[in-house]
């Protein structure tokens, strides 16, 4: 757990503490853990952003696990798109909404209630469950929220949402 941008950010070491735990969880859960272990999916990078409106009130970058040294640029880059596209598109719940494979703009951020937060490691639609998850568990989203979300979003991965201990 690093804080890589955003140290100040009230919260970061709880946060940073946090989305290693749903991390963690996510990485271990029967459906994907081979998957992940195959892969070397062992750790990537997180983005959270408060927002007022539509603009950015502030910004932290997190580091989660120990990301791939190959994979690590890139799954910073893609976290912070993840989150900056949200901004952009202020009615979307989950970056999956306006995701465009051509352009490499995927899955993986979900807007909260205050906060806007995506993961970049894991594949997209576990992605979004640990999104999810983390919005759950520092109660930016209840968990009707969020299986709202998922009703209306159908996400292969769902089952590790009800299963994570947030």
């Amino acid at each position: 757990m690093e804080i890589i941008r955003g140290g100040a950010f009230p919260d970061a070491q709880q946060f940073a503490r946090i989305a290693e735990s749903v991390a963690n969880q996510i990485m271990k859960h029967p459906m994907i853990a081979e998957e992940c272990r195959k892969e070397g999916r062992t750790g990537g990078y997180f983005c959270l952003a408060r927002f007022s409106n539509s603009d950015p009130a502030s910004f932290l970058i997190g580091k989660v696990g120990s990301p791939n040294p190959e994979k690590s640029e890139k799954y910073r880059r893609f976290c912070e798109e993840k989150v900056s596209r949200l901004f952009r598109h202020p009615l979307d719940r989950l970056s999956r909404q306006s995701r465009d494979e051509q352009k490499e703009q995927w899955s993986g951020g979900v807007r909260g209630n205050k906060l806007i937060v995506a993961v970049s490691f894991l594949p997209e639609h576990a992605d979004e469950i640990w999104s999810l998850g983390f919005l759950r568990s520092i109660s930016d989203l209840s968990f009707d929220e969020a299986a709202a979300i998922l009703d209306s979003h159908p996400n292969e991965f769902e089952p590790i949402y009800y299963d994570l201990d947030v």
